[in-house]
């Protein structure tokens, strides 16, 4: 996962990646866009996702997209998607680090915010510096 976030620190945080996902997200999307291939909406069969899939995973994932390619060649049946062997070994990885980073954010924005709703930060906060991270690293 990659983080950038504004000047400030504080009021624009971009993510790269998908913290919020759940252990099995990613395996739905996947599923979604096999599917989507199937039924014509996409011109080539989807990649696996790399660095989610255990190796034998990966393995039945890959056997599923060779028994597709070669029942739609034959007009056969297509086969159903493994997504109950797939799932059981699924690890989230990620989760710590999203609630660390979704929970500090969240904790940053209770620090500064005003409690009333009609302004938007506490009487001793500079709007252009939030956190007072600029200040205390000499930029301003």
């Amino acid at each position: 996962m990659h983080l950038a976030v504004s000047e400030d620190r504080f009021r624009v945080v971009f993510l790269q990646g998908h913290p919020e996902y759940d252990t099995i997200s990613l395996l739905k999307e996947y599923k979604r866009d096999v599917l989507l291939y199937i039924d014509g909406g996409l011109d080539d069969y989807p990649p696996v996702p790399d660095h989610y899939f255990p190796r034998k995973e990966r393995a039945i994932l890959d056997e599923h997209r060779d028994r597709v390619l070669h029942a739609m060649a034959r007009g056969a049946p297509i086969p159903e998607f493994p997504e109950a062997f797939v799932r059981a070994r699924l690890d989230n990885t990620w989760h710590d680090s999203a609630e660390a980073i979704v929970g500090n954010w969240m904790g940053a924005i209770y620090q500064v915010t005003n409690p009333s709703r009609r302004l938007p930060f506490m009487d001793h906060v500079d709007p252009n510096d939030p956190l007072g991270l600029l200040s205390r690293a000499g930029i301003r």
